[in-house]
């Protein structure tokens, strides 16, 4: 990773939406290069199950290629720029990829029992036909086989959802970043399916926050299960919100670079408020957890106990029997968001990024240790998401997506607002 100057070259501002079109890290970051390849370092290091790879190639591809990223234009000529670190993770996707179209699924004993966790690998293979043209049918073809999956195959909820399980009909919030981007893209990239994919990929946000949305405090709740009508986690999962808003980003900055975009801009509009929903609900939790308002309803004593400006991994009270902490995987996961919402969208984010993302950010980079380890993490081995663990893949690659979006949030607007 090469530390070079801000230079006005780094953006293209285009009348839709500021185009990011090079790497390049300001002063401000400089200090934490070492640090970020540090985090890099153990994400490809890791064992990483079908979630995982997709996050970990997208993260990559955020850093290190952001022009062929969803925050760059990924639709234009990629000027011979071919991203290899992102396509040595998607080869290793196909390669995996189960004999029903599922991305990264032959790991260990055999498939994962989800239908949409592969998906998250998707865009890194699309980027496949656009980069390397000698691969091209190879990538095209693995790629086609997850869009008819996800089409075809994948179970579906009562309300038209895409079932996030394959054997059964469950709602994760994790879903959102794992089906809808690679459908968005899809439709970015192939003009057979544009609108259609397009808008399938905003169905699926809207009908997810119906059924996991908590009235309380706008985050969504963990897992909802058609099959037995009731949540088999009810509580609001902070790394699952992380999941939710990132995802609904992408799908956003996938239609708005779109030719189509002025067909959406209702439902682009619906998708920002829906991500400020999630933002502005985790980040209250933060700002009553820093101030001991201990009889604000969302909040438990074990969650006043937190005081270390990062988010709790549960946003409302935990389930019965789960512990609470401090959880830097959805902390960075959150702030990246929050940064890529004020760098794209600044008129609806007016209050974004501000002091408090610069509190759990660094935050999150005092957990990081010399290793490049970040914690405290959420074990993704555990029987539940209250069980804290020493590794976790995503939360490294959430911990690289959030200095992509710091960075590109100071080359784009030009300061850091704290």
């Amino acid at each position: 990773m090469t530390i070079m100057p801000v230079h006005v070259g780094a953006f293209l501002s285009l009348s839709h939406t500021n185009i990011i079109m090079s790497p390049p890290w300001p002063p401000e970051l400089a200090p934490h290069a070492q640090t970020v390849e540090r985090i890099k370092g153990v994400l490809l290091g890791a064992v990483r199950k079908s979630w995982e790879q997709g996050a970990a190639a997208n993260a990559i591809l955020e850093l290190e290629y952001p022009e062929l990223s969803l925050f760059g234009d990924p639709s234009v000529s990629s000027s011979g720029v071919v991203p290899w670190e992102v396509l040595q993770l998607a080869l290793s996707a196909v390669y995996l990829q189960g004999e029903d179209g599922r991305l990264s699924q032959k790991i260990g004993s055999g498939t994962d029992g989800a239908a949409l966790d592969g998906a998250s690998a998707g865009i890194a293979v699309l980027i496949g036909t656009r980069t390397e043209s000698s691969r091209k049918d190879f990538w095209q073809t693995a790629a086609d086989a997850q869009l008819t999956y996800i089409l075809n195959t994948a179970p579906r909820l009562k309300s038209g959802a895409i079932s996030h399980r394959a054997n059964e009909r469950e709602y994760w919030s994790d879903a959102i970043y794992m089906g809808p981007p690679f459908l968005a893209f899809s439709a970015l990239l192939n003009s057979d399916h544009d609108v259609s994919l397009a808008r399938l990929a905003i169905e699926q946000c809207r009908l997810y926050r119906a059924a996991l949305r908590s009235e309380e405090s706008g985050t969504w709740r963990h897992i909802f299960s058609d099959d037995v009508d009731a949540f088999r986690d009810n509580g609001c999962w902070a790394t699952g919100n992380a999941w939710a808003a990132l995802g609904m980003v992408l799908v956003r900055r996938a239609v708005e670079v779109s030719s189509f975009r002025t067909q959406f801009e209702e439902e682009c509009k619906d998708l920002g408020t829906w991500t400020r929903e999630i933002l502005d609900g985790a980040l209250q939790v933060v700002v009553c957890t820093s101030l001991l308002l201990q009889n604000t309803s969302q909040l438990t004593v074990t969650h006043i106990q937190t005081l270390d400006d990062l988010i709790p991994n549960y946003l409302e009270a935990p389930p019965s029997g789960t512990a609470a902490f401090s959880d830097a995987a959805s902390s960075a996961g959150l702030v990246a968001c929050a940064y890529r919402c004020a760098t794209f969208w600044p008129d609806e984010y007016p209050a974004y990024p501000g002091r408090l993302i610069a509190r759990v950010r660094d935050a999150v980079i005092r957990g990081v240790d010399a290793m490049g380890l970040m914690s405290p993490v959420v074990d993704p081995l555990g029987i539940t998401p209250g069980d804290v663990g020493l590794l976790s893949p995503e939360a490294q690659a959430f911990g690289i997506m959030m200095f992509a979006a710091w960075r590109d949030f100071v080359v784009v607007r030009g300061s850091v607002v704290e």
